[in-house]
């Protein structure tokens, strides 16, 4: 069993690619249904068919111990599973602008790797993640634009 990292995903731009984005994100699925998926935006390929390298290759120096969906995933989402997010807050401003809040829990870590990628697929669009992982001692924020991406990460409580 997992901790869980609380995450908060603002997404903000104008009002048309805002509801392209929460579209495209958005699954509804006979088996899971959430407002934003990571694997809807960043799918998982075809296990069959690549090699995947080990997502902390330092601690695996022969072979990994861990499955490749595993590896796959930890590497370029971040965390181990997809999420599943609400809708928590929308508002639209006069300028023709829109933002959209998503809540959600992430299993470890919040998924900075994945939005990175968003944030160069949509670059119309700012992304800021807010995250907290309380057992691990750590938050941040995390915020991207296109190629540009700032993550800073701190300790909840301080070392005694």
């Amino acid at each position: 069993m997992p901790n869980w990292c609380w995450n908060s995903l603002s997404v903000r731009g104008e009002k048309k690619a805002v509801e392209e984005f929460k579209k495209k994100a958005k699954l509804n699925s006979k088996d899971f249904k959430t407002a934003l998926s990571l694997a809807k935006l960043y799918p998982e390929p075809d296990y069959k068919k690549i090699k995947v390298d080990p997502a902390f290759p330092k601690r695996e120096k022969e072979k990994s111990i861990m499955p490749d969906w595993w590896n796959w995933r930890v590497t370029n989402w971040g965390t181990k599973w997809d999420v599943e997010a609400y809708v928590q807050e929308e508002r639209e401003f006069k300028n023709g602008r829109k933002q959209v809040r998503f809540n959600f829990n992430s299993a470890w870590s919040p998924p900075c790797e994945w939005l990175r990628r968003v944030a160069e697929d949509y670059p119309h669009l700012v992304f800021r993640l807010s995250y907290e992982e309380t057992g691990m001692n750590f938050k941040g924020t995390t915020i991207g634009k296109g190629k540009e991406f700032i993550d800073r990460c701190y300790p909840i409580y301080p070392e005694e």
